[in-house]
């Protein structure tokens, strides 16, 4: 067993100790494969959940009829710690493959890192004039789920070999922590949105955040990718397919719900965002991250 499918079944573990179980619904006799991220109202969506659902128990060595939820704080915040820390332990494994090291954060503003530091100016200007609120728009600063890091590289590691920069060129990078631009700090090396389902709202409002990335940079381009346990492929696919808004999908447990949708219905759709390179196992997106 490799190291990497020991982080993953610890983040279906962390998963499956509170936000990821079988819940009652009047709707349903059997309650045992109504999961918690299954829409109710859906047979297919309570099938693939609970199918997957029952797999990812399984792995982890529990029985779902002794599974019960955590109160005390939402999904949401509960997915996102389970993501972050996920994927803070797997990069930690692949130092060695990174060229800088790259840093998990909680939510931060992305005016906070240097590709998007000039939009603290513009928010202060429209604060100033509300006006131009109307033409530029409201949220443009937004504020990831998860970011991943990079710091600007010291000018003593650039000149390790050779004297490769000095001061009177290569002074305006980002990357070099000896720019002449006031500093330049960390930059955004990718952008995670964690989206325990995917309703509509939800995947527009992971479309407008990358817009906003997109349009909104002054340098190089983050990874902008979502992390979800949605099982509908229909809901899937209103995010993965599309002209690449996200780099990629990556879905909590992608093998246990293809599986089950051979079974159940709906694997040909999944197969397709697949085999499309838009959704992808959260396995995969560690090593995605090293590019």
């Amino acid at each position: 067993m490799s190291r990497l499918a020991d982080l993953r079944r610890d983040f279906h573990r962390a998963l499956l100790g509170g936000i990821l179980h079988p819940r009652a619904d009047s709707r349903h006799r059997d309650s045992l494969h109504v999961w918690t991220n299954a829409d109710s109202s859906s047979s297919l969506s309570v099938a693939l959940a609970g199918g997957a659902g029952d797999r990812i128990a399984r792995a982890v060595g529990v029985s779902p009829v002794h599974l019960a939820g955590r109160g005390g704080s939402s999904v949401g915040s509960e997915f996102e710690r389970a993501t972050r820390a996920f994927l803070a332990d797997a990069l930690a494994e692949l130092r060695h493959l990174q060229g800088r090291t790259l840093r998990v954060q909680s939510a931060k503003p992305i005016s906070a890192f240097a590709q998007y530091a000039h939009l603290e100016a513009v928010r202060a200007i429209v604060k100033q004039h509300e006006e131009l609120r109307v033409s530029i728009g409201g949220e443009y600063i937004v504020r990831p789920d998860i970011v991943v890091a990079v710091e600007p590289i010291d000018d003593d590691l650039i000149n390790e070999k050779a004297t490769f920069v000095s001061d009177d060129v290569g002074y305006l990078s980002l990357q070099r922590r000896g720019s002449r631009r006031p500093q330049p700090g960390l930059s955004l090396h990718a952008s995670i949105s964690c989206k325990w389902t995917m309703r509509s709202d939800r995947a527009q409002n992971t479309r407008t955040e990358a817009l906003n990335l997109i349009r909104s940079r002054k340098s190089r381009l983050p990874h902008i990718v979502a992390v979800t346990m949605e099982p509908l492929p229909s809901r899937l696919a209103s995010i993965a397919h599309g002209t690449g808004d996200v780099d990629c999908v990556y879905h909590g447990a992608l093998y246990e719900l293809l599986d089950t949708a051979r079974e159940v219905g709906g694997f040909s759709e999944l197969l397709t965002m697949v085999d499309g390179g838009r959704l992808r196992d959260i396995s995969d997106l560690p090593l995605d991250l090293l590019a």
